[in-house]
């Protein structure tokens, strides 16, 4: 067979041979990240905000040997870190705050994480760690650049303007700088620590300013605030005092086992500096929170804004590398249904009197290996696919969750255990449980099954009264990132519509009529998520998510990554034809930049006048921002496209260009630069190593698994290539 060859893919044409070697590539690599513990460990960013939260809690964690040290810094008789060296922490002060300072952009100001553009924030949470430990001699400007920085952008008053309604994040700058006396207390907000220590029973009905899941942060920064600036009322300042012994025992129950809050350096360096600026440096909480920061740095002297997301990237990876294998029904309802009505009425709904065929097809191509790769290749996969199953099985929540109160059954983002269970990922973990079900390649099917059936009741009842998903407390309005979102519900009702048919396929009885029966509810549950998706997109067809943003746009929105993800669950859910997804493909048809890729949206520029070229030059020439494309965002939107594809010439030559954009990232091996596209708690950008890596692999997968079943051919070996 030729070695250069067109694949005519539903009149797509694609270059298959560059489109292999990509995607054995990527897919070879991705493999060769696979961990010896079961799973994908990946790497997320290491943090200016989390690095100057733990140098500050170190500091005033051990201020009784470093105290002399520090008022000479702070009365300018030292200029140098370098004289922490009677401390124990002395050398690993020194080094990250020659971190930090290295890290300063041109403007004066920090980032998120390296490469991010400057903001307040950050900046101020730098200038309290240098406040704390002084700043290096060779970077004797620093302060004032910084100091300049701050000021362009409106100092408080600008802080709280970029923060927002997130009140526990903002609070917790300014205890940071407070504490480093870089501002007064009495600019501190207040948080009500005092209400976490009500019944549970009670608590869950108080609308609190403060999202639920950062408790550890309300109660100890709470506290601070209060014992640095009490409150004028005797009353409440007598009240707050009484609960300060219930509140620190209370706290100490949130501390995960291996001494963090949350699985994160940033939470626990909060924690620990919080209390050890009222003079609980002794506390067992300060002692274990230190412990914790030792043993979390880097070896660049570093701190990230959590540990890792294992459980994220392990099903992101495993989405790249199993075979495309969910059940569909032999005469699919929603096929004879308008698109319209979706909305009122789901599909897969079987009356009481139906019975679901015991041959149900399995709708799987072939590996998605097998297109220029062996069977080596193959064994390989599927031995790493099993091996994860069975650390997924391993890592489920067993107990109830005490920062945000959500019961058994969900996944955290890795297997820290303090890590919180968390809609998307205990959605990513059932849907490759799904997946790995129909292929056969799950172990232990009754555990899974029990696993499953524990993970969908967690999801059910995380569902909100409007009918989408939030992250981690279900109907918690307080927190911007934590009310229902785009990305969480897509992917839920993704892991229910893969067990509702697992389990409609396997019944051989009428279905129950007690509507009360987990598959009644699953049904419910997926049109009200429909409905929330549906009531959610933009007029341009856009969907914003919550977990993902894009610098380069005016609202930091990233609409390729939210309109790809709804595209992704709407196709599992089998409504390719709803107007929902006609106008979400036609938005990323139209956002695509001229060379193929995704990345910020185009610009639009008024080309009348003298700069007008008798009408020719319109806005989507405008691609000025083109250099910023990412393979994340890029991946993400052919992912989306390929099931639609053979819909219009429009959608199949989009795919073309973004698959060719995809070939040649992977040839100058932009598959290993991760984007700034992701958000942590507080919206805080942060990338993650493996993203554009198994991104990448997922749509190549996914392009190449389209190519099989449209050719119909015998796979093709790597010798015929």
């Amino acid at each position: 067979m030729n070695a250069a060859f067109a694949a005519c893919f539903m009149d797509l044409e694609v270059d298959l041979e560059r489109l292999l070697i990509a995607h054995k590539a990527v897919r070879a690599e991705l493999l060769a990240d696979f961990s010896a513990g079961g799973y994908w460990v990946g790497e997320i960013s290491s943090s200016p905000v989390a690095t100057a939260a733990a140098i500050s809690a170190l500091v005033l964690a051990h201020r009784q040997d470093s105290d002399d040290v520090l008022r000479k810094i702070q009365a300018g008789e030292s200029q140098t870190t370098e004289q922490l060296v009677q401390s124990d922490l002395s050398e690993l002060l020194l080094e990250s705050v020659h971190w930090l300072a290295r890290r300063q952009n041109a403007d004066g100001g920090w980032g998120d994480c390296e490469g991010a553009r400057s903001n307040i924030a950050a900046t101020m949470m730098v200038q309290a760690a240098f406040r704390l430990t002084g700043v290096p001699g060779k970077y004797a400007d620093l302060t004032e650049r910084a100091d300049d920085f701050v000021e362009s952008q409106g100092g408080v008053s600008g802080l709280r303007q970029n923060i927002g309604d997130d009140k526990t994040y903002l609070a917790s700058i300014l205890t940071t700088c407070a504490v480093a006396d870089v501002l007064p207390w009495r600019q501190v907000p207040t948080l009500p620590f005092e209400w976490l220590n009500v019944p549970k029973r009670w608590r869950d009905d108080i609308s609190l300013p403060v999202a639920r899941w950062g408790a550890p942060i309300v109660m100890a920064v709470g506290l601070a605030k209060f014992e640095h600036d009490p409150p004028k009322n005797p009353i409440t300042r007598i009240a707050r005092r009484t609960l300060k012994k219930k509140t620190l025992e209370y706290l100490q129950q949130f501390q995960a086992a291996d001494d963090s809050f949350q699985a994160s350096p940033l939470a626990t360096a909060m924690v620990v500096l919080s209390l050890a600026s009222i003079g609980c440096q002794d506390h067992k909480i300060v002692q274990r929170g230190v412990e914790f920061l030792l043993s979390s740095v880097r070896a660049d002297a570093s701190w990230a804004l959590a540990t890792s997301l294992a459980t994220n990237n392990s099903t992101l990876a495993l989405e790249a590398l199993l075979p495309n294998a969910l059940r569909s029904f032999a005469r699919d309802p929603i096929s004879e249904m308008s698109g319209d009505d979706i909305g009122t009425r789901w599909p897969l709904t079987i009356s009481n009197q139906d019975t679901v065929s015991e041959h149900l097809p399995i709708v799987a191509t072939a590996e998605v290996g097998s297109l220029g790769s062996g069977a080596a290749d193959a064994t390989e996969s599927r031995e790493v696919r099993e091996r994860c199953i069975d650390w997924l099985l391993g890592t489920q929540r067993v107990t109830i969750d005490e920062a945000t109160g959500t019961s058994t059954g969900g996944w955290g983002a890795s297997d820290a255990p303090g890590a919180d269970s968390n809609s998307i990922a205990t959605a990513g973990a059932l849907l490759t449980l799904a997946r790995a079900w129909d292929l056969g390649e799950v172990r232990q099917r009754g555990q899974t099954e029990r696993a499953a059936e524990l993970g969908i009741d967690w999801l059910l009842k995380m569902q909100n009264d409007d009918g989408g998903w939030p992250t981690y407390c279900r109907d918690d309005d307080s927190h911007p990132m934590d009310r229902s979102g785009v990305d969480p519900s897509a992917q839920a009702l993704r892991a229910l519509a893969a067990w509702q048919r697992i389990w409609y396929a396997d019944r051989h009885e009428p279905m129950p009529s007690s509507p009360s029966s987990r598959l009644e509810w699953m049904s419910t549950a997926v049109e009200q998520g429909f409905q929330f998706l549906e009531s959610q997109q933009r007029e341009d067809g856009s969907f914003v998510p919550v977990w993902f943003g894009n610098e380069h746009h005016a609202d930091a929105e990233n609409l390729i990554l939210g309109t790809a993800q709804v595209l992704v669950a709407l196709a599992d859910l089998h409504v390719l034809d709803s107007s929902v997804v006609q106008r979400a493909a036609d938005y990323l048809v139209a956002s695509q930049h001229a060379g193929g890729g995704w990345g910020p949206p185009r610009v639009r520029v008024d080309y009348s006048g003298g700069e007008r070229d008798k009408n020719t030059r319109t806005w989507r020439e405008n691609d000025t921002l083109a250099k910023y494309c990412s393979v994340e965002e890029t991946a993400a939107a052919v992912s989306a496209l390929v099931p639609l594809a053979a819909k219009s010439p429009a959608l199949q030559k989009s795919v073309s260009r973004g698959l060719a954009w995809l070939a040649t990232a992977v040839e100058q091996d932009r598959h290993r630069q991760p984007a700034i596209v992701g958000f942590y708690l507080g919206q805080i950008w942060y990338y993650e190593r493996l993203y554009p890596l198994a991104f990448a692999a997922g749509a190549l997968s996914r392009a190449v698994a389209a190519i099989a079943k449209e050719r119909q051919e015998p796979a093709i070996s790597s010798q015929e290539v």
